[in-house]
């Protein structure tokens, strides 16, 4: 089981070191490991224009989840197959922009804490894609790595999550989910896992993470006996 712990540092009231004591980690990896905003939004923003959709209201939808099913809820009359078809299109655009990909601060350092056993990616994105932009980051490949070619249906739903846990061989509730984006959250939560949430889009999502940083510079984790002791060195909400 996961066990959290925080404490008051300083006369500041909501200034707090929290720690916690967890088997594995989950990182979500776009927007939480890898920064790809710039190559999923701009991948987005051609595909509404060709739609004629309002960018305004498309961005919003595509963090967090497979693509394939933000155009279905996009366009609900659109035959699923030729969602399936953009989608393609826009995966091969996303994964000729690798080299815009760049881990994000507080990456490198916290995966090469972790031993190889003890944690897992979860992505929205196919494993091809994945595996390109880990590498592209320059972070290492999990042992375990969850992908939308892995679940019958993405986040929100926990599918993904408890996959990872079973590929872990561990219960969920001893997993500690990292991830950027309300669906990621929403799911992790309903596997029945503990969620920091990262960045901007976790900071007021709904539902929300049990914790929030805006930085995994703000993470440290070591390896312990009986899994992984971490902290968090700023303040922290207990949700």
């Amino acid at each position: 089981m996961v066990r959290t712990s925080s404490e008051a540092i300083g006369d500041a009231h909501d200034a707090r070191i929290a720690t916690f004591s967890t088997g594995m980690l989950i990182f979500d990896l776009d927007g939480t490991l890898v920064d790809t905003d710039r190559v999923i939004e701009r991948s987005w923003l051609r595909w509404a224009e060709l739609e004629q959709l309002d960018p305004v209201a498309v961005l919003p939808s595509v963090h967090g989840r497979p693509g394939d099913q933000v155009m279905v809820d996009l366009r609900p009359h659109f035959p699923p197959q030729l969602a399936a078809g953009d989608y393609a299109e826009l995966r091969r655009q996303q994964s000729a922009e690798t080299k815009f990909v760049r881990a994000l601060p507080g990456a490198e350092e916290l995966l090469a804490c972790l031993p190889g056993h003890s944690w897992a990616v979860v992505a929205s994105c196919d494993r091809d894609l994945a595996l390109a932009r880990l590498r592209g980051a320059g972070l290492p490949v999990p042992r375990v790595l969850i992908t939308s070619d892995d679940v019958s249906v993405g986040k929100p739903d926990p599918e993904c999550y408890l996959a990872a846990a079973r590929a872990l061989d561990m219960h969920p509730a001893s997993c500690i989910v990292v991830e950027d984006a309300s669906p990621g959250v929403a799911a992790a939560r309903a596997a029945g896992m503990f969620v920091i949430g990262v960045g901007r889009r976790t900071a007021s999502s709904d539902p929300r993470p049990h914790w929030h940083v805006d930085s995994l510079m703000r993470l440290s984790v070591v390896a312990v006996p009986d899994g992984l002791r971490g902290f968090v060195h700023e303040p922290v909400s207990d949700r």
